[in-house]
């Protein structure tokens, strides 16, 4: 995948477990060399919506610690696991630097809200090219997979060519390399 959008001029949000890019260090710094954004993810699959705020403050930044670590990249983007962030992350992310999060559903293009009277962006999420559908496998197919990526591409080009407003937020996890997708 990183060949191909190097070929079609491609950048992409990659958002990163902590775990995942310790255990596959190589994998992310390429990523963020070849000029991708590295996003958090947090530090692993745990259920973060219900820590308590030290919990999950800690949750998030050992997970941004561990992508520093790793790729020199300090990320700015987060994304809670299985869109389910608690009633704390929005100011944890905002205390601990973060310009945006994309655990919304509600829109098509991104908005800012407030968080604590400062600005905060939010970039929406789509399900449509994601693996929380995925997940349990029922349904995975490469083929399927690839033709719903390929339209989804389709449409945002053709809307960028309308100056219609365009976001396509591409979400890849290391996981997915597993699985070569």
């Amino acid at each position: 995948m990183l060949d191909n959008w190097d070929k079609l001029g491609v950048k992409v949000t990659s958002h990163m477990v902590g775990t995942a890019v310790l255990k596959n260090p190589e994998l992310a710094k390429e990523i963020v060399q070849r000029g991708h954004e590295a996003a958090a993810h947090g530090m692993n699959w745990s259920t973060q919506y219900t820590m308590p705020y030290e919990e999950e403050k800690k949750f998030i930044k050992d997970g941004v610690d561990a992508i520093k670590k790793v790729t020199g990249f300090t990320p700015i983007g987060y994304n809670a696991n299985w869109l389910r962030r608690g009633q704390n992350t929005l100011d944890i992310l905002q205390e601990l630097g973060f310009k945006y999060h994309i655990d919304d559903l509600s829109r098509d293009e991104p908005f800012i809200i407030q968080v604590k009277n400062k600005d905060f962006a939010v970039v929406p999420y789509t399900l449509r090219c994601n693996d929380i559908v995925l997940i349990e496998g029922k349904t995975f197919q490469q083929i399927s997979s690839y033709n719903r990526l390929k339209w989804s591409l389709t449409n945002y080009m053709l809307k960028a060519k309308l100056n219609a407003a365009k976001c396509l937020l591409v979400f890849m996890t290391v996981l997915a390399v597993r699985h070569k997708w």
